[in-house]
């Protein structure tokens, strides 16, 4: 049996942080004795730099960035990782901490290393963020009208919100060189699909506006930090079953999951920080993508964030950033990093709690007005409906036929819109709540052979939509 050592512990907080901080004035010393010119820049947008006492520096080089010692961009999302030689993945890692130096690389067994990794990556993305949509959407429908009036105000201004960041991570993926594609086989989810819980996951399902779905909802927003015990334990292994996607997984290893959503975009991030760090040692870059793809606010406004365009690495991680506090707060907080905006996993706790929260509360602790929340306000509908349990022949049936046929166009629409023709966004919000009619339409009907339940949208896209949505797009394109 082979002997490792475990490799020493050392916290950034200390030497790699005070070593910074000392070298500067040693090698100034040396050029003005040499009678040299300094021409040393830090570059914020660098992907080793980091802030110390006022100052910045660039870390690159030796073991720190070459794989012999590994970090992270946060003490949650790091790896311990010793080198490759040493160790592979199946081995058992020393049981001690890792270090940690906020804005370094982190390069372990499961990270992103290719630019058609990160690609697939930035898809899954985009089929984790419309997959919230559809649960939103038809939440927000299911209510009875005259009731519920805070509720469906949320919900509506979350539903805009995730269109923004399915919006983002086109952004990003066109900036570096990718195509988004909603019309992929696999990009509409089959409910329920999973998404992670720590060492768990759970699912979401098409259901009614209830306690249990906004439950769903809280947990798909939710703020999630590994526990000591997890720290550098690397990625969650299950299984799941084949009939139901798992959002938030690994495309390169299905049964390897992240603990969290904000663990899947740490990776995005951590991914383009590398790779954007080998592309400048070869002398290039990643961002290579057509400028003109990029989706800016002339085309799409939401309250929660500006769009801007992606062009290089410190605009694609702002744009992981922005995602990432519109769901969870920004560093703990409750609101977005401009404070202006409450993150939508404090919109859903405000509904739970009955009550606002206001400017300067604490999490979990609203102290606002009292909201009204009538939890019987909403059409019972049958989760998760398919349309083969609908009547064939019925008018029901039929309606469900065509909204699945009109959400197809939809995501066709956002393909063209994402592919060089930004303008197209500008329909792609009105028509999302014009599926008001036909959902409305689903929701209100009893569901025959299904005493006490209501019908509801199936989000089934039909094969023949998905083909015609890839002939239109390869016409504008064209």
């Amino acid at each position: 049996m082979r002997q490792y050592a475990a490799h020493p512990v050392v916290h950034g907080s200390g030497i790699y942080h005070e070593g910074c901080r000392l070298w500067p004035p040693v090698a100034r010393t040396v050029f003005a004795r040499l009678g040299a010119q300094d021409h040393t820049h830090y570059d914020p947008s660098d992907f080793g730099y980091v802030a110390y006492e006022g100052q910045g520096y660039a870390i690159r080089g030796g073991n720190h960035l070459a794989g012999t010692h590994i970090m992270g961009t946060t003490k949650t999302n790091i790896r311990y990782a010793e080198r490759t030689a040493e160790l592979d993945a199946s081995d058992t890692k020393p049981d001690c901490a890792p270090n940690y130096i906020p804005g370094s690389l982190r390069m372990d067994p499961y990270g992103i290393k290719t630019l058609d990794e990160l690609k697939e990556f930035l898809h899954r993305a985009m089929q984790l963020e419309h997959a919230t949509i559809p649960p939103y959407l038809t939440a927000l429908y299911s209510i009875k009208p005259g009731v519920n009036r805070d509720a469906a105000q949320v919900l509506r201004v979350i539903v805009v919100e995730e269109m923004l960041d399915l919006t983002i991570a086109a952004n990003i993926l066109n900036a570096i060189g990718g195509t988004p594609d909603l019309t992929r086989p696999d990009f509409a989810v089959n409910y329920p699909a999973s998404l992670p819980d720590g060492e768990t996951d759970f699912k979401v399902s098409i259901q009614a506006f209830s306690r249990e779905a906004l439950a769903t909802f809280l947990k798909i927003e939710r703020p999630a930090q590994r526990p000591e015990h997890l720290a550098g334990k690397g990625l969650i292994q299950r299984k799941n079953s084949p009939h139901i996607t798992a959002l938030g997984s690994d495309p390169r290893h299905e049964d390897l999951h992240f603990y969290s959503i904000g663990e899947f975009y740490s990776a995005i991030a951590d991914g383009i920080k590398y790779l954007e760090a080998e592309a400048r040692r070869a002398g290039t870059t990643i961002f290579i993508g057509d400028k003109f793809r990029q989706i800016t606010s002339e085309y799409y406004y939401s309250g929660g964030g500006e769009l801007f365009p992606v062009t290089d690495l410190k605009s694609a991680l702002e744009a992981i950033e922005l995602i990432m506090e519109q769901g969870e707060g920004d560093g703990g907080g409750i609101y977005d990093d401009d404070e202006h905006e409450l993150a939508h996993y404090y919109r859903f706790d405000e509904l739970v709690k009955g009550r606002y929260y206001r400017k300067g509360d604490q999490p979990d602790h609203p102290t606002g007005p009292h909201l009204q929340v009538d939890w019987e306000g909403a059409y019972p509908i049958k989760p998760n409906l398919k349309v083969a349990e609908i009547s064939e022949g019925s008018e029901l049936r039929e309606a469900a036929t065509d909204f699945n046929t009109c959400y197809g166009e939809f995501l066709e629409l956002l393909t063209r819109a994402y592919n060089g023709q930004p303008s197209l966004l500008l329909e792609a919000v009105p028509i999302m709540f014009e599926f008001r009619n036909i959902i409305v339409e689903l929701i209100r009907n009893p569901l025959p052979g299904h005493p006490g339940k209501y019908s509801s949208p199936t989000y089934e896209i039909p094969h023949s939509a998905k083909q015609a949505a890839v002939t239109g797009q390869a016409e504008a394109i064209a």
